[in-house]
Formats: structure tokens, C-alpha cells, sequence
């Protein structure tokens, strides 16, 4: 026989299984009839060819067919114990190997199986039925070549191969990891009759080395991370044997307390703090960390190596399970020393807010009661002066002259303003002291708006604005004080036609289940978004006040969000500045009258 290529290995069509001594009979017994045709033939035609009788002839032929028959058994009985000694061979070493897991088998020199253990039928899952007379490319991956050459290399030179690492096929396709061992099979005269394979699974082993691997390097990432997190801290952390001893800490908290990390490692928990706070960690260590395993956030002071204080937030960590006795103490200590600070500074602060808020609020009372005192002594002789005015009016009507006339105007002007004024600061002084009374009562909304249209109308007229009034038909029930909501009402609507130079102004009044809506909109300048708050405000005047007509000292829509909000109602502006605004408010209607 001859040596076969392993890279000729290839899905073989599985052949008989019945190979071995019989097929070598029949082998023979065809050759030795093949052969004794071919002498019985040429005896004959050599004795015809000599002339000689047929006696001759056939005791010739005899004696020859004896000789040759002799031979050929003596041949076949010679070759056949040789077959015998090497599948006997095979067959005890199979016999022996049926005891072991590990899969062990035999190929001729074309890779078919010719024998195959027990083993073997547990590692790749065929049986010897199956895999005997098949190839043993069954059990081969695809990539076998790149694992396998130099085995088959080492084999075809040494004869033997030990323990290949290299991977093989089961039945149901899962690929193994194993470890092969190899020898030839070789006849008595040196040639190779084939070999017997031992492969043993490995992937337990192979799946318990790479576990330990993924294992061993999650380990090492966790103790690099840990390393990390404990450099890194900005709070201190240290750990403390069962006797309060520093083991380790970390650069943190040896910067807290200004010492080497070498000379803190050794100290006492009780050689870093002051005597008074010792009390305390007696408290943590002898009664939270037993019981708990942890202890509560707790405030004490260590000791600076120059021996000045640091104030520290501190938590401590029981280090054990339940099946062994504790170990160590792990403990985190924030130095909140600048937060003390911080808190001292903020408590003092707030304490100078609440005295500078109290001494406002006082002297915001003192403003108010002497604007109410101011507004009420200025009543009267204001009062007096402009029935002194109308009354020296009457006497010289058609007397003075043309500038005393215009003198008088100008006079009686101012005081009509100064009298509005007192009155608006009385108004606001109500409203500020919780005074402003309200005169409730149910009120026809449309009725409110058209008044203050009428009261306009003329003045509308003369500076050629358009005033439009837009309501619901039909009444619109509202429970208010009609004297304030008009009041209301009108100081838009005055404010609309002062920054109106052009164009209209409309009044609308919208009716809602819940709620009475009226609105102004003008074509004026606008207002715009960072003044929306600003200008309810008391004493806010808006930068456009560049005339005798929008003169005033900012205190209608002050006066008029109080007025809204005491109805339980609210009031805003829409605006953008150059593009017209639109003041609103609305007012909750009397549940029973909607």
C-alpha cells in the first residue's frame, strides 16, 4: 500500500462496510482462477504445438495445475495471516479503547474509517455502523487544512504525532475543540497500512480557560477602575482595619489633612481627630457598623498635621458577607469647611435680608400712610381753590380780558390735574392697604363699554381716530362693581387715544361661559416685550411721554391691575414694538346670572 496526500481528503462517498479479510479472498480466488485459465491454455497449446499424445498431455497439465495450486495457497494462507496479525492488531486495540472516553479509531491509507470505538460514537455522534467504510472527511471542517498540515507533515516524517490542538466536526455540525494524537499502522515487510487516530474533547477545558481569562481580565478592569475611582475622588477615602487602623487612603483626603500618604498609613482614626469628637466615632463604630454594617451621614472634625481643625462630612462601610467575619472599615470624609463658610456667609446674608426686607416694609408703610396723609390734607384746599377759581370765573365772566381768560384756563387746568392726581394716590393707597371697597352688583357688560364709547366719541372725532366698539348682541350679565370696571375700562381706552396719532382704536367685549373678556387695540407704537411687566408698575412712564397730551406719573394701570384683581380677574398686555397693543382683561361672571 501507499501513502495517501492528507489534502486529498474529501467528502468521499461512503463505501461498504464489509472490507478487509473476506474482500482479500475473493481478491485472491479471482487471481488464482485467472491464473490457472491462463497455464491450463498455454500448457495446451504448447504440448499441440510439440504433437504430442493426449496422455502426455494431460498428466503435464496436471502436475502443473497441482504445482500452481500449491503455490497460490501456500500465497494466500501467507498474506492472509499477515491481514489477520494487523486487523487482530486493530481490533484489541479497539477492544481496549471501548474502556475510554476519548474517541479512537483507525483509517486506511485513502482516510476511509475502519474501525471505530465506543468513544468515538459519544464524541462525534456516529455510529460504527455509520462511520465505518465512510471517509473521514465526516468529521473534518472546512478549514481543517489550516490547522492540520503540520500535524500530517510531523506524521508522514516521524510516523507519530502527539497531542495536535486542532478542531473537529460532530454529527450535528458543532465544532470542537480538541487535541489529537496520531501513529501509522505499518505490515511486517515496513509499508503502511494505515493509522490509528486518538482525539480527545476538549472544550470543557478550553470553555474553563477562556472563562478564567474573561474572568482574570474582568478582575484586573475592576481593580483598574477601582484605582481610578479611589485617585481620582475629590472626597477622602480611606480603610481602617477592625482596630481603626489607616490601611490605605487616598491622596484626597491626604491633602484634607495636609499630611504624606506614607505617614497617614499606620495612624490611629483617633490620632486624627480632636478628643471631643472621639465620642462620636465611638457611637458609629460600636453600634451603627455591627448592627447595620453602615452608618448614618455624620458631621466631626479631624485634625490637620499642623493641628488646626477640618470640618468633615463622614460615612463608614462594614467591609464582610455572611459567611465570613469582618475584615476592615472603609470610611469617605468630605471636608466641608468652605461649605461652612458658605453656609455661615449665606445665614448671615440672610439674616441682613430679612432686617433690610422688614426695614422696607416698614418704610414702604410709612410712604403709603403719608401719601394717604398728603392726599387727604391736599383734598381740601384743593377743593377750596377750585371753587374759589369757579366762582371768581362767574363774577368776571365777561369782563377779563383775553389774557386773564387764558391765565384762568391755565389755571383751572392744573387744578383739575393736581385734583386727579390726589385722587388716583387715594385710589392707590386703598387698593395697597386692602381698603378698596367694591359696590357688587349684576351689570350688563355691553352697557359698560358703550358708556365709556360715548364718553370718547367727541374726542375720537377731533383728533380724527376711529373709535369701534365690537359686543355680542344681546346682554352679557356680569357681577361687578360697574363704577371700577368702567373705571377700568376708560384708562385704557384714554391711554390708547394718547399714543393713537393715526388710525383706530377698537373696545371689544367677549362673553364666555366663565368669564367676561374686554380688550382695547390701537395702531399707536406698541409696547415692546421687556416693558409688559414694567409698566403696571406704580410711578412707571414710558419714554414716549414727549408731550402736554401723555403727560402722567404712571399710576392708572397700576391702579387699574389693582381694580381687575380684586374682582378675582387679571390683566396683560400684547404687544410688539412699532406694530399697535392690545391691553385686556377679564372678569368671573356671577355663576347664577350666566
Amino acid at each position: 500500500m501507499k501513502k495517501q496526500s492528507f489534502s486529498a481528503i474529501s467528502k468521499t462517498p461512503e463505501v461498504p462496510a464489509d472490507v478487509g479479510i473476506k474482500q482479500l479472498g475473493y481478491s485472491w480466488l479471482a487471481v488464482f482462477l485467472a491464473g490457472e485459465t491462463a497455464i491450463i491454455i498455454g500448457t495446451l497449446l504448447f504440448f499441440f504445438n510439440r504433437g504430442l499424445d493426449s496422455n502426455t498431455i494431460f498428466i503435464s497439465l496436471g502436475c502443473t495445475t497441482l504445482f500452481f495450486l500449491l503455490f497460490t495457497t501456500a500465497a494466500y494462507i501467507y498474506t492472509r495471516n499477515i491481514w489477520n496479525r494487523v486487523f487482530i492488531s486493530e481490533d484489541r486495540l479497539l477492544s481496549i479503547s471501548s474502556i475510554s472516553t476519548d474517541a479512537i479509531f483507525s483509517v486506511d491509507t485513502d482516510f476511509m474509517i475502519t474501525a471505530w470505538s465506543k468513544g468515538a460514537e459519544r464524541v462525534f455522534g456516529y455510529t460504527q455502523e455509520d462511520a465505518v467504510g465512510s471517509s473521514i472527511a465526516i468529521i473534518l471542517p472546512d478549514d481543517f487544512l489550516k490547522h492540520d498540515q503540520s500535524m500530517m507533515n510531523t506524521l508522514s516524517e516521524k510516523g507519530v504525532v502527539r497531542l495536535h490542538r486542532s478542531f473537529r466536526k460532530t454529527r450535528d455540525g458543532r465544532i470542537l475543540p480538541v487535541d489529537i494524537s496520531a501513529s501509522e499502522l505499518t505490515l511486517p515487510d515496513g509499508l503502511v497500512a494505515g493509522y490509528i487516530v486518538a482525539i480527545r474533547d476538549i472544550s470543557n477545558p478550553v470553555r474553563m480557560e477562556k472563562d478564567i481569562r474573561e474572568s482574570a481580565e474582568q478582575l484586573k478592569e475592576s481593580k483598574e477602575r477601582y484605582q481610578n475611582l479611589f485617585e481620582s475622588s475629590n472626597d477622602g477615602l480611606l480603610y481602617l482595619d477592625l482596630d481603626r487602623r489607616i490601611l490605605q487612603c487616598n491622596q484626597a483626603f491626604a491633602d484634607m489633612l495636609e499630611y504624606p500618604i506614607d505617614k497617614l498609613v499606620g495612624l490611629s482614626f483617633e490620632d486624627l481627630t480632636p478628643p471631643e469628637w472621639q465620642a462620636v466615632d465611638d457611637d458609629v463604630f460600636a453600634n451603627q457598623l455591627p448592627g447595620t454594617g453602615r452608618s448614618d451621614e455624620y458631621t466631626k472634625e479631624f485634625t490637620r498635621k499642623d493641628g488646626s481643625p477640618v470640618p468633615a462630612l463622614v460615612r463608614c462601610w462594614m467591609v464582610n458577607d455572611s459567611e465570613r467575619p469582618p475584615k476592615g472599615v472603609w470610611v469617605i470624609a468630605r471636608d466641608v469647611g468652605e461649605r461652612k463658610q458658605y453656609e455661615d456667609f449665606i445665614r448671615e446674608t440672610l439674616v441682613r435680608l430679612e432686617d433690610a426686607y422688614d426695614e422696607l416694609q416698614e418704610t414702604d408703610r410709612l410712604k403709603t400712610e403719608f401719601v394717604a396723609v398728603v392726599s387727604h390734607e391736599l383734598r381740601a384746599p384743593l377743593a377750596a381753590t377750585q371753587s374759589s377759581l369757579d366762582t371768581l370765573s362767574s363774577l368776571r365772566e365777561g369782563k377779563d380780558s383775553p389774557d386773564e381768560m387764558e391765565l384762568m384756563e391755565i389755571l383751572d387746568r392744573g387744578i383739575h390735574r393736581l385734583s386727579h392726581l390726589v385722587a388716583d394716590l387715594m385710589e392707590l393707597t386703598r387698593i395697597e392697604t386692602g381698603q378698596l371697597g367694591l359696590d357688587k352688583a349684576t351689570a350688563n357688560a355691553s352697557d359698560i363699554t358703550s358708556r365709556v364709547a360715548t364718553l370718547f366719541g367727541n374726542s375720537f372725532n377731533e383728533k380724527g381716530l376711529k373709535l369701534i366698539l365690537e359686543h355680542p348682541d344681546g346682554p352679557c350679565p356680569l357681577d361687578c362693581d360697574s363704577r371700577r370696571v368702567e373705571q377700568v375700562l376708560s384708562n385704557l381706552v384714554d391711554n390708547a387715544f394718547k399714543f393713537t396719532e393715526k388710525g383706530e382704536v377698537i373696545v371689544t367685549l367677549e362673553c364666555t361661559p366663565n368669564r367676561v373678556i374686554f380688550s382695547v387695540s390701537d395702531t399707536g407704537p406698541g409696547v415692546p416685550p421687556e416693558l409688559h411687566e414694567k409698566i403696571f408698575g406704580k410711578f412707571y412712564c414710558s419714554n414716549l411721554n414727549d408731550n402736554s397730551n401723555r403727560q402722567g406719573i404712571g399710576l392708572g394701570l397700576a391702579i387699574s391691575r389693582g381694580i381687575v384683581k380684586a374682582h378675582g380677574g387679571s390683566i396683560w398686555v400684547e404687544s410688539h414694538e412699532n406694530a399697535g397693543v392690545t391691553f385686556a382683561f377679564n372678569l368671573p361672571r356671577d355663576p347664577i346670572e350666566s
